[in-house]
């Protein structure tokens, strides 16, 4: 636990992180007491996270209305507990009155001291005049979101992305895919619709024959698509799905393992997960999946890169951060070539702000209005690197 779930915070403690969550989990490695969430726990948040980590910045409680909590104790009462526990601020209390009151009789009956108190409301306010908050101005909410999602902050999660999605295997190094004109391709997105953002990056590199179908079709369905996609010479087949829930498989209907494991015996299949990794353990014939790449979520970012993966425009480097199964474990992962190809990114990945490319789209347009050409296709490249693609008229 401590090299590897705690890793990541120990690093960004390091860096100087301002604050951090605790959520209501139970862990008996950490504490063994029975209905304590961890958020409660004195052992985990002062113990391990204060002293242990060295911990300085502000402690929040996860919402203290959740089951993980309110099951077990009073309101009030949890609210004494959470900041006994070592906590600095108390988020969405089911009902801050009775808090208040039932902190104030804490304090007077010694349970808790008033310099403890003053201690943690002086942190705060320290952490509020810190961000600037002694002189408050509202944020304007005008293009607030694009004022988020900067370009420098999509190029941040880009290279986080690439760092993470994992070649967990890759027989014969199929990836990335070599003399794409020699054999027939087709790709088969599952839960998902038709063009989306990762069959359509695949087709950059190759017009690839394109399926789209629910997860939740009938098993006969599945059938007749076995017969049609096992006369092609490769099966890029994608499973899309944000569910977290063991319960229903993570979302995936058994009918999709079971199309899979059948069609990885007709034809070499190279498996593209944007879902929970422990899915791969639904699979009886995972050893015939001659590729597997698993890029944990379904997101655009993520279904982007996953497609130039599979082509070359990037390398594979991630590594699996969790034992998926006894053939899978923590760590495990491989790298593949990258740049056999071009990549496609963002203009901010080339050391180009977005903003200068705006006017483009105003030019183009007022040539076509002109009649000086009926349409084009305007792509622009750096150092391999394709940062804009589009086609107009």
């Amino acid at each position: 636990m401590k090299t590897t779930e705690l890793y990541p915070f120990k690093e960004l403690i390091k860096t100087g992180v301002g604050g951090i969550m605790v959520a209501h989990l139970y862990i008996p490695a950490l504490d063994t007491t029975e209905n304590l969430a961890s958020t409660l726990s004195p052992k985990i948040v002062t113990d391990l996270l204060k002293k242990d980590m060295q911990f300085k910045g502000l402690v929040f409680t996860d919402a203290l209305n959740m089951k993980g909590v309110t099951k077990y104790w009073k309101e009030g009462e949890v609210d004494v507990k959470a900041l006994l526990a070592g906590n600095d601020v108390l988020l969405f209390s089911q009902d801050v009155p009775k808090a208040i009151d039932a902190i104030k009789k804490a304090v007077k009956a010694g349970e808790i001291s008033k310099s403890t108190i003053n201690r943690r409301c002086k942190k705060i306010l320290k952490a509020k005049s810190w961000v600037g908050l002694n002189n408050y101005k509202p944020v304007k909410l005008e293009n607030i979101l694009s004022d988020l999602n900067s370009g420098q902050a999509k190029l941040v999660n880009r290279n986080l992305t690439e760092k993470a999605i994992t070649l967990l295997k890759n027989e014969n190094d199929i990836i990335p895919l070599k003399r794409i004109n020699n054999y027939k391709t087709v790709s088969i997105a599952i839960n998902k619709g038709e063009n989306d953002i990762f069959q359509n990056t695949l087709n950059l590199y190759k017009e690839n024959d394109l399926i789209a179908i629910p997860g939740n079709v009938p098993k006969a369905r599945f059938e007749s698509l076995q017969d049609i996609c096992g006369k092609y010479d490769l099966a890029i087949v994608s499973i899309y799905s944000n569910q977290r829930s063991p319960a229903n498989n993570y979302g995936i209907p058994d009918n999709v393992f079971d199309f899979i494991d059948s069609l990885s015996s007709k034809t070499n299949v190279i498996l593209s997960v944007f879902a929970s990794p422990y899915i791969l353990k639904r699979f009886r014939n995972i050893d015939k999946i001659k590729s597997i790449v698993i890029a944990y979520e379904d997101n655009p970012v993520c279904q982007h890169i996953t497609a130039q993966i599979i082509y070359g425009g990037v390398g594979a480097s991630g590594r699996s951060p969790v034992t998926i199964s006894d053939e899978f474990p923590l760590g495990a992962g491989m790298d593949s070539q990258g740049g056999i190809r071009l990549r496609y990114s963002i203009p901010e990945k080339v050391g180009i702000d977005h903003s200068c490319l705006f006017s483009i789209d105003s030019i183009v347009e007022d040539a076509i209005k002109e009649k000086a050409f009926p349409g084009c296709q305007l792509l622009i490249a750096r150092k391999g690197i394709v940062f804009y693609n589009k086609a107009y008229g």
